[in-house]
């Protein structure tokens, strides 16, 4: 029984020996030979990154949360800058305004000097006293008639304009229909003299008279 047990040992021992040898610590380290632990269970690679917000980054990646709160020298220099634009405006303003007063100014020393070298007009020119004014007159004129054994004359009625802005006159003719006459302007506009040379005034048509 003794002999019996020591040669189980001893074949045991054996065992043992050999499944240490046909270990992968006993392999040798050769190139394309990559033997796998035996105490590995998973053999994927492993996750580097992960999600954080609307975005992914590396675990190891130290994650840098937003604050509302601006730092004090953000602070500090927005008020700054708001500070010196409102200074800018500030000046922008009063620089137009001295322009505007100036540009007042220089309009009314110019006018005094104008003023000053105009002499006053104490009575208006006519076409400046009488500008739009217009005097209107009915006149009529007898025209001769003969080719016609009914009448020997025909009455003609007008009308008279008179421009006192410059004395100018101007004569229309109503037109009427089927008249078969050529109506409408008689006389255009213009300043006409007597024949003594001088020229028309209002009085020469007053109620009554022959021009």
């Amino acid at each position: 029984g003794g002999r019996r047990g020591e040669g189980a040992m001893g074949e045991a021992e054996r065992t043992r020996e050999l499944q240490k040898a046909m270990s992968v610590e006993a392999l040798p380290s050769l190139p394309g030979i990559k033997p796998r632990a035996p105490h590995h269970s998973a053999h994927h690679k492993a996750q580097r990154f992960t999600v954080h917000g609307d975005g992914r980054v590396e675990k190891d990646f130290p994650v840098v949360r937003a604050s509302h709160a601006m730092p004090d020298d953000i602070v500090g220099h927005k008020e700054a800058l708001l500070k010196q634009w409102q200074e800018i405006v500030e000046t922008e303003k009063l620089k137009r305004f001295a322009e505007e007063q100036n540009a007042a100014a220089d309009l009314v020393l110019r006018s005094m000097r104008l003023s000053a070298s105009t002499p006053a007009l104490r009575v208006p020119p006519s076409w400046l006293k009488h500008a739009r004014d217009v005097l209107r007159f009915f006149m009529f004129f007898q025209e001769p008639v003969f080719e016609s054994q009914t009448e020997s004359f025909r009455v003609r009625k007008c009308v008279c304009y008179f421009y006192l802005e410059d004395g100018s006159i101007a004569i229309t003719e109503p037109k009427e229909c089927n008249s078969g006459l050529s109506q409408g302007s008689f006389l255009k506009r213009a300043v006409l003299a007597k024949p003594d040379g001088t020229p028309y005034v209002p009085e020469d048509f007053l109620p009554g008279s022959e021009v």
